[in-house]
C-alpha cells in the first residue's frame, strides 16, 4: 500500500466574482451552487466567490481543471462538488456523482479544505489523501 497525496488551489478577486454574477445573475447561481450553498450564501458575493474557488481548487486536485468542470460526457458538474461547513463552522468538502467517482479511481477519500480571506481576495486550498495498492492506477 501507498499514500496517495493530491492538492488543489485557487485564488480569485471577490469583485471578479460580483461581475460574473451581475453579468448572469440566478443563471449562473442554479448552474454552479447546490440548493445547500446557495441556502448558506444568501446573497453574500464573499461567500459564493469562496465557494467557486473551493470548487476550482477541487477541480484541480482531482486533475480536471477548469476545462474539466460543467457539463459534456467527462466532465464534472459544477454541483458535484459542494463546500459546507461542520459543527465548529470548519470548511468541508462534499464529492457527489462524477467528482466522487473520479476521487475514488484516484484511491481519495479525505479531504482538508483551507479558506483565507484578505483585502478582497479568497483563496481556497484543498488537499486529498487516502490509500492505494502498490498495483493501482493512482
Amino acid at each position: 500500500m501507498r499514500i496517495v497525496v493530491r492538492t488543489g488551489i485557487d485564488l480569485l478577486q471577490i469583485s471578479r466574482f460580483e461581475a460574473v454574477y451581475l453579468r448572469y445573475g440566478a443563471r449562473l447561481l442554479k448552474r454552479i451552487y447546490t440548493l445547500r450553498e446557495q441556502g448558506y450564501c444568501e446573497m453574500r458575493m464573499n461567500a459564493y466567490a469562496t465557494r467557486w474557488a473551493a470548487k476550482e481548487a477541487t477541480a484541480k486536485m482531482l486533475g480536471v481543471g477548469l476545462r474539466g468542470l460543467g457539463s459534456g460526457a467527462h466532465a464534472v458538474a459544477w454541483t458535484a462538488i459542494e463546500l459546507v461547513h461542520d459543527d465548529l463552522h470548519k470548511p468541508c468538502l462534499v464529492l457527489h456523482d462524477a467528482a466522487r467517482e473520479r476521487a475514488c479511481r484516484l484511491g481519495i477519500d479525505t479531504f482538508d479544505v483551507s479558506v483565507s480571506h484578505d483585502a478582497g481576495l479568497v483563496v481556497v486550498s484543498v488537499v486529498g489523501v487516502g490509500l492505494v495498492s502498490d498495483t493501482s492506477e493512482a
